[in-house]
């Protein structure tokens, strides 16, 4: 079992990454994608869905895959313990670090708090008790507030911040907040996320009473969940409901199972994205248009 102390949630270029040092069960990245452009390969709002929320459910699912280390690390070097009120909060912080084989420079940090009957330092991953809760933030805020930023080489930048509400049609901040549920799996609720570049501007939420439901054991699957992506730019939404999406150990990229997303909003429509193994994807758009691709972002 893996002790939960560190928590690692970046934007990298590199294939998914765990710190596994000392024990540390981490937060999954970022991976895959090229420099610049939108967070999918295919244009597709299933698609930014499905990196946003794979990450997470590996790293809720305690699925260690590779190795990254020194990047976050603890705000107080060489510190390994909690702090805070009854020593619940573990904050982390990216000090210009890259991970793996990217060259994207990171920068800001990183809250983990512990609550209910979760124990920073001691709780490990799967959460199962249903009063087990662990709340994710990232610190800072845009604009102005040394939100946590993503650089590449060639200047472009991604903002992250889960403290200042925004959305273009409802507000959403907060995180992600990871809960068991007493029978061997567990949910994850998005409070809400914002990305941020020059290209592109997305709030991300799970829908209300409709977390995202996961199970673990020789594979990982997310069994059911809605997840809102407000195009805060276009001014459309996509209301992107998962049906038993796959994966498979060593990969945070799904291999089986759908998401199917309703558009409301400047756009209209239903987009169907079926995954069909080894990272790819097969995606039937608005205009009824099928476009296979390869996946490659995690979050």
């Amino acid at each position: 079992m893996r002790r939960l102390l560190l928590a690692v949630l970046t934007l990298a270029i590199a294939p998914l990454v765990f710190s596994c040092a000392n024990k540390i069960g981490a937060t999954p990245a970022h991976g895959g994608g090229s420099a610049g452009g939108g967070l999918d390969a295919a244009n597709s709002t299933s698609a930014i869905a499905a990196a946003i929320v794979s990450g997470a459910a590996a790293q809720s699912s305690g699925q260690d895959i590779g190795t990254v280390t020194g990047c976050p690390t603890y705000l107080s070097p060489g510190t390994s313990t909690c702090a805070g009120t009854g020593l619940q909060l573990l904050n982390l912080t990216y000090a210009a670090c890259t991970l793996g084989s990217s060259l994207a420079t990171w920068t800001g940090g990183q809250s983990l708090l512990f609550s209910g009957s979760a124990v920073c330092g001691t709780t490990t991953l799967p959460l199962v008790a249903p009063t087990d809760t662990l709340t994710r933030t990232f610190i800072g805020s845009i604009p102005g507030g040394n939100a946590t930023v993503r650089t590449e080489p060639g200047g472009f930048t991604v903002s992250l911040d889960t403290q200042t509400p925004f959305g273009y049609a409802f507000t959403v901040a907060g995180g992600f907040e990871i809960n068991g549920n007493g029978t061997g799996q567990h949910k994850i609720n998005i409070t809400g996320i914002r990305l941020l570049s020059t290209l592109w501007d997305h709030s991300i939420s799970t829908a209300a009473s409709q977390p995202l439901l996961i199970v673990t054991g020789t594979g990982r699957a997310i069994l059911a969940g809605t997840v809102l992506v407000q195009h805060n730019l276009a001014h459309y939404t996509g209301t992107a409901v998962f049906s038993n999406v796959g994966y498979i150990s060593g990969s945070c990229f799904p291999q089986s199972g759908t998401i199917t997303t309703t558009f409301s909003g400047s756009l209209q429509g239903t987009e169907t994205l079926t995954f069909t193994g080894g990272g790819g994807a097969t995606l039937i758009d608005v205009a009824g248009t099928t476009t296979n691709f390869v996946q490659t972002h995690c979050f």
